[in-house]
């Protein structure tokens, strides 16, 4: 009876034995099989994220080549603009500009006796006019800006032609509507210093100054720079501005002591007694 008991109990201790066993492997399996899954979403993860790197660093590498490409134009295009603008100084400088002498307007004497008659129609035509309607009547509105079809260069070089033709007043306008229009420009800060040289010719020396001082502020090209502060000073000369003259003359013969200007600034400064 007591061996019978032993060999059922080695039986239910085996079987419980194999039935753990059983569950372990299952739970191995298991275990492998999870951290097999887990491999092979990361290695998916991984290689999508690398192609996606791939695709950004593509991206990048051709906006690189296309910001480069533009920076590469825009200074090519600074170059021409600048060579341009020397291109045509020299052209002015080289070709002085005559100084314009009006021509004698020759006038007809009226008959004495037709004054009268001319001067009433004249006066009343003038009454008229100072109480009608359209001159009191707001003026209209400007018409809207066109575009410009002339472009910066051209208008340049038309302001340069009327300075070269003496027609001082044209080519003040000219180049009064050049800077208006494109402040930045490359040519702006050349187009405000013969702007200067315009008025100067016109005597209205009170611009030259404003306009020589805008030059000197900008990216002037250098051989304009001392002429553009000579010029400068002799227009404050001519204002009564003393002061501002012999600072501006000062200036110049410490940045550039041995030009041109220089030598007449020294001259300058002797004559109004500011030499210090």
């Amino acid at each position: 009876m007591i061996r019978h008991g032993s060999w059922l109990l080695a039986l239910v201790v085996m079987s419980s034995t194999a039935s753990a066993q059983s569950t372990r492997e299952r739970l191995d399996a298991l275990e492998l099989r999870v951290t097999q899954t887990e491999q092979l979403l990361q290695g998916s993860a991984l290689a999508e994220l690398s192609t996606r790197i791939d695709q950004l660093e593509s991206q990048l590498r051709a906006l690189r080549g296309e910001l480069e490409t533009q920076a590469n134009e825009q200074a090519a295009l600074r170059k021409q603009l600048t060579d341009l603008a020397g291109e045509l100084d020299r052209r002015l400088v080289a070709a002085p500009v005559p100084v314009a002498v009006p021509a004698p307007v020759a006038t007809a004497s009226p008959p004495a006796a037709a004054a009268p008659a001319t001067a009433a129609p004249a006066a009343a035509a003038s009454a008229a006019a100072a109480t009608s309607p359209a001159s009191t009547a707001p003026k209209a509105a400007p018409a809207a800006a066109e575009p410009d079809t002339l472009g910066p260069v051209q208008r340049y070089q038309l302001a340069f032609e009327a300075l070269r033709a003496a027609d001082y007043p044209k080519a003040t306008a000219g180049f009064d509507d050049m800077i208006a229009r494109y402040p930045d420009h490359a040519l702006a800060t050349n187009a405000r210093y013969w702007l200067g040289r315009s008025l100067v010719l016109q005597q209205d020396h009170a611009r030259a100054v404003d306009a020589f001082a805008a030059a000197l502020a900008g990216p002037l090209e250098s051989a304009r720079v001392p002429d553009a502060m000579l010029r400068k000073a002799q227009s404050e000369l001519q204002l009564g501005r003393r002061d501002a003259a012999s600072a501006t003359l000062q200036q110049l013969i410490e940045r550039f002591p041995d030009s041109e200007p220089a030598r007449q600034a020294r001259g300058l400064l002797t004559q109004a007694g500011t030499a210090r």
